[in-house]
């Protein structure tokens, strides 16, 4: 088993429900995907800034590595992560953005000088451009895409003589940079900008104007010009843009007036929205997928979890992906799987969240290999009304289920990665469990946190969010603290989470403690 000792632990008492924000998800999930979690980089503080798309089904991620400090960039080939540091002219690597130009990947940043700035890999070497550098502060939200071959990007511009934010517009022809303003139209717009190309190969771009409180939208034409418009009047933030098949944009954002995560489209030239959740999220990503459904990555706001909202059949469902994540990126591979970088703001290390849809059980009496967060499971066989290829296991991380010919089915770790929240799905299909299942957690990958944080062992539970009962304590069979194990039974198979039983003393303090992890908030 690999340890992650840096690994958070939710811990919550059993008294204090009525505070707890619980990590089970009550949203139906029409699209279910299954998660692996993965630590890319751990070298220093490293994974703030990311931005990743994939080439093909290969991910690359670019991200700022704060101890050198520079940009660096990852991709993962044959199962192995390589690392390469891209620029290190001083505290470059902020503001990252990443696409690619048929093979050759490419990144827009924010560099040493508050200047804007481009780096490509091709045949394996990297160069890097210095795009502008004109006004006193350039390249803040910088965003990425290529247009016909030729790299486009919008951002931020500071000027410090007008004290004036604008929205800039670069690219690159004929291997010389030109720059321009796509909107200077108030005191401060421009943050948060997003821009994608449109189905007749213009630039699109979704963008904030603070000044007016709107959220703007806008295309560049060859002409050159720029056509904008109001998209929401209610201002948004923490903008990201795609587009339909068809050409109609897909745009998600916070949305400033009361923060919910929003979905707008725009069809026949008028936009519609809609409310995705009433959470406060941010760094969110919105991707179009082949069968021409949105998915919205997000940060969830308070919660800190990541979460995948999809809509499908006109219904949107959300799954938990991981916690606790901030910097977030994701993209689509090639075979309609979703890639998620992020930083570990507990373990200031870069991670990778992959997932893939489809039912991971591919028959009866053969060794498969399923996703899940941690532990042993022993069930009873099918004289328990659990028949061996019946069962579906989701979650992070991954197990083996070894059928040796008997009536039993064990699952055993392999490795543990793990929802942070200990946050994980048991269900059965085309089957019914009759009376009780046998459930043995092996918790050494939190144990460091635990003790840490002042609690002990032997008051580790498990709570289980019963279908009729809601949330409850499930009981205690047996607890192995050499082995750092504990065995419980339930009678219904639905979301379980990890935590502790603290002493009643404790619960103010822990209570405290949770307010405080929560309220940490970071742009």
């Amino acid at each position: 088993m690999r340890i992650y000792p840096r690994n958070f632990i939710l811990v919550f008492g059993f008294m204090m429900f009525s505070f707890f924000i619980s990590p089970f998800s009550s949203t139906s999930q029409a699209a279910q995907f299954y998660w692996t979690v993965e630590v890319v980089d751990t070298v220093g503080n490293v994974g703030k800034h990311t931005a990743m798309g994939f080439d093909g089904a290969t991910p690359h991620i670019a991200y700022y590595d704060e101890s050198t400090p520079g940009l660096k960039h990852a991709f993962k080939s044959g199962g192995v992560w390589t690392l390469e540091t891209v620029d290190t002219s001083g505290n470059s690597g902020t503001e990252t953005s990443l696409s690619f130009n048929g093979g050759d990947v490419g990144i827009s940043y924010k560099g040493n000088s508050h200047d804007l700035k481009y780096a490509t890999k091709s045949g394996g070497v990297w160069s890097v451009d210095t795009v502008d550098a004109v006004e006193l502060i350039v390249g803040e939200d910088s965003s990425l895409a290529y247009d016909s071959g030729n790299p486009v990007i919008t951002y931020s511009s500071y000027n410090g003589t007008t004290f004036e934010r604008s929205l800039k517009f670069a690219k690159k022809s004929g291997g010389v940079w030109s720059t321009e303003f796509a909107d200077s139209s108030s005191a401060v717009v421009g943050w948060a900008s997003a821009v994608a190309i449109d189905g007749n190969g213009d630039p699109g771009v979704v963008y904030s104007d603070q000044t007016n409180s709107d959220l703007k939208y806008g295309i560049r034409s060859d002409t050159p010009s720029w056509n904008l418009e109001v998209l929401d009047g209610n201002g948004g933030t923490f903008t990201s843009l795609d587009y339909f098949s068809n050409g109609d944009p897909a745009v998600a954002y916070r949305r400033q007036s009361d923060g919910h995560l929003v979905y707008a489209t725009k069809s026949g030239g008028v936009w519609s929205y809609e409310s995705v959740q009433t959470e406060t999220p941010s760094y969110m990503k919105i991707m179009v997928d082949s069968s021409g459904d949105p998915n919205i990555v997000y940060h969830s706001g308070f919660s800190s979890i990541i979460k995948v909202a999809t809509k499908s059949g006109g219904v949107w469902s959300i799954q938990n992906v991981t916690s606790p994540g901030s910097f977030l990126s994701a993209d689509i591979d090639s075979n309609g799987g979703i890639g998620i970088s992020y930083w570990s703001y507990l373990a200031n290390d870069l991670y990778y969240a992959s997932a893939e849809q489809g039912n991971l059980l591919n028959g009866a009496n053969s060794d498969v290999d399923v996703r899940f967060d941690v532990g042993v499971f022993t069930g009873s066989g099918e004289s328990g009304g659990i028949t061996a290829d019946s069962i579906t296991v989701t979650g992070d991380g991954r197990l083996r289920k070894d059928i040796s010919g008997t009536s039993e089915a064990t699952w055993k770790a392999e490795s543990f990665i793990g929802d942070v929240f200990g946050n994980f799905d048991l269900a059965l299909d085309n089957a019914t469990l009759v009376g009780t299942a046998t459930l043995t957690f092996n918790y050494t990958d939190i144990l460091t946190a635990l003790l840490s944080a002042g609690y002990t062992e032997e008051g580790i539970r498990i709570f289980h969010n019963h279908p009729t009962n809601g949330i409850e304590q499930l009981p205690v069979l047996s607890q192995d603290l050499g082995a750092n194990t504990i065995t419980v039974q339930t009678t219904s198979f639905s979301d379980f989470g990890v935590g502790v039983n603290p002493e009643p003393s404790s619960l103010i303090l822990l209570s405290l403690g949770l307010l405080g992890f929560f309220k940490r908030r970071k742009k």
